[in-house]
């Protein structure tokens, strides 16, 4: 979305455009909070009071930013009625390769917005899922308008997984449209619920510092770290707030002890996944499982461990990254044993695409209060990594 930046004290007529496309890159690649309008107005090389003339204030161009790098997307899926399933596939790929900037602004970053601008990005992007639901309605008469809307998201989850990591669009193009090709074709349950676990509506942790901890992980998955502050947590854990520093030092070190929790679940899965399969496949089931049942029962932790990481110290930040990297190369080897003709850079393409697709589904409040959503998009996930329920 980059355009040449023009001269200092020249006024182009596409100016609010060049405006708009200086805060979706800095929104992407700063975030939100790092970002100042002067930072926007240095990129475009105008004073700050011209972004004024524009947008009120930094939300307004946020909002405008994140609309203006889903536009595509949606303007894709219009044109879309004579393309092939397959044809459709590739000009998502393409497009979404092209403006990755989006799935950046709107599953993360838009959090950070007052309530009601956040409906407005949200609503943006439900119309974008109604026209792909339409579409996949239309190609596949075999699911039911639930069915074809699981799949929109999922598809939908799955293209914005390439806004969070190095592509190189050229190389990538095929593989993350065969990605969309397998995802809006999968097979899906009824979503009946039939054989899960009943769950309750959970017990509160008796010791102060857990319910601190659990408080401040759902605020910052909520909100975004920025934007919660320890009178936050200490009044959602029923204290105080500077009685938080009794158990923590500071919002960091809250935001490393959510990382650190939500990583040590993941790996004593990843390693009773491993210590109790048969093979590869079984493994790779195992941990398909047990992703499901975090990011549906835990949710703000995942999203603590895909999240900004931004907010840490250096050493922690580093440490997160390694820690991300490390866990996705796991499934990605599992992954290339059960499929040894994907190379090891389009094996994660899928393998995050798949993580993208249960965490985002869950965190979509429709799809997650539906009976079955956990074995209904485990389907989705399991069809994209070629492997079945378990003792298949």
């Amino acid at each position: 979305m980059s355009q040449p930046t023009p001269a200092r004290g020249t006024r182009p007529r596409n100016r609010r455009a060049l405006i708009v496309a200086a805060a979706v890159e800095l929104f992407h690649r700063v975030g939100y909070a790092g970002v100042s309008m002067s930072d926007i107005a240095a990129a475009v090389n105008v004073a700050p009071s011209a972004l004024y003339r524009h947008f009120p204030g930094k939300t307004d161009l946020f909002v405008a930013a994140a609309r203006a790098a889903l536009a595509p997307t949606a303007e894709c899926l219009a044109a879309s009625d004579e393309w092939s399933p397959d044809e459709l596939a590739r000009e998502l790929a393409a497009v979404t390769l092209a403006h990755r900037e989006a799935g950046v602004l709107w599953q993360r970053e838009a959090r950070l917005l007052p309530v009601d601008l956040r409906r407005e990005v949200r609503a943006d992007l439900r119309g974008v899922a109604r026209l792909l639901t339409a579409r996949i309605a239309r190609d596949r008469p075999d699911v039911t308008a639930e069915q074809a809307d699981l799949l929109s998201w999922s598809a939908l989850a799955a293209l914005s997984s390439v806004s969070f990591h190095q592509l190189q669009p050229a190389r990538f193009e095929a593989v993350l449209a065969d990605v969309v090709a397998r995802v809006v074709g999968a097979p899906v349950t009824d979503a009946s619920g039939a054989g899960e676990v009943p769950r309750g509506a959970g017990l509160v942790p008796r010791t102060r510092r857990e319910r601190v901890l659990r408080e401040a992980s759902a605020l910052f998955s909520e909100r975004g770290f920025a934007a919660v502050t320890v009178d936050d947590i200490g009044r959602a854990a029923g204290i105080a707030g500077p009685s938080v520093y009794h158990h923590f030092p500071g919002k960091q070190d809250l935001l490393l002890a959510a990382l650190d929790r939500g990583n040590e679940w993941l790996w004593m899965e990843l390693d009773s996944a491993l210590a109790t399969a048969d093979d590869e496949a079984g493994a790779l089931r195992g941990l398909l499982d047990s992703w499901v049942r975090l990011a549906t029962r835990r949710p703000d932790l995942v999203d603590t461990v895909l999240g900004d990481l931004r907010q840490l110290p250096e050493a922690g930040r580093q440490r997160a990254l390694q820690a991300q990297h490390d866990y996705a190369t796991e499934w990605t080897e599992l992954l290339r044993a059960v499929r040894p003709d994907l190379d090891a850079a389009a094996a994660r393409v899928r393998v995050l695409a798949v993580l993208m697709i249960v965490n985002d589904g869950a965190q979509t409040p429709h799809l997650a209060r539906r009976p079955g959503f956990p074995a209904a998009v485990r389907a989705v996930a399991a069809h994209l990594l070629g492997v079945g329920p378990a003792g298949s």
